[in-house]
């Protein structure tokens, strides 16, 4: 898997984070008891990467919950899994339109606009997410990849430095500063943060690759 790649899938996978950790304080209000078994189901399909299974509930939700922006949230979600990155887009965004301060919506728009090339906009989605709520580790990732793709390795690397600081047991936020460190010759501290990255996660295999290439040198 290239870089590229690597740092889409860990965008994704820091969007669904969040995504899962938003919806169980949005609750259902005056709900109908059936959305929200849809729901529960969907969160655990998706969860589960069973993306398409998880879209056509999370659309069964928002059909009987259209003012629900954690449903219009969760499509989005499974969309992103499935790679349908203009139709995710439109999702968070109507997510956004009903709550305009739902950082994971945020998040989310920046994860499309990565995945479709576009990240000048991506960082400004990640910046917005980072107003709504400054602690969120996942805007800090997103933005971190954002300015690492645009090679601005120090603010990309301040940002990573927030997103293990805030998820400590995230293994791509020290990868990704390793990377980070190393574009800035900063090699004893890029040794560091891959090491940390396989010390939470002693199966990641980018840990390794990046170590043994940085003992190579």
């Amino acid at each position: 898997m290239s870089r590229s790649s690597r740092l889409l899938a860990a965008c994704r996978a820091a969007l669904l984070s969040s995504l899962l950790a938003a919806v169980p304080a949005a609750g259902f209000p005056r709900a109908p008891q059936d959305a929200a078994a849809l729901f529960k189901q969907g969160a655990e399909a998706l969860q589960a990467g069973r993306h398409q299974e998880a879209l056509g509930l999370f659309r069964q939700v928002v059909a009987v919950r259209p003012d629900f922006a954690e449903g219009h949230l969760a499509v989005g979600g499974a969309l992103l899994g499935l790679g349908k990155y203009e139709e995710a887009l439109a999702a968070f965004r109507q997510a956004l339109g009903l709550k305009p301060d739902l950082s994971a919506a945020h998040n989310g728009v920046g994860s499309a606009q990565m995945a479709l090339g576009r990240t000048q906009e991506a960082l400004v989605s990640f910046r917005a997410a980072l107003r709504a709520d400054p602690q969120d580790a996942s805007a800090h990732y997103g933005a971190g990849n954002a300015l690492y793709n645009l090679r601005r390795f120090a603010d990309a690397a301040a940002e990573y430095e927030q997103a293990a600081r805030l998820a400590p047991e995230a293994p791509d936020a020290h990868a990704n500063l390793s990377a980070a460190y190393y574009n800035l010759d900063r090699y004893e501290e890029a040794i560091s943060a891959a090491s940390e990255a396989v010390r939470v996660k002693p199966d990641f295999a980018a840990g390794y690759v990046s170590l043994s290439w940085y003992y190579s040198m």
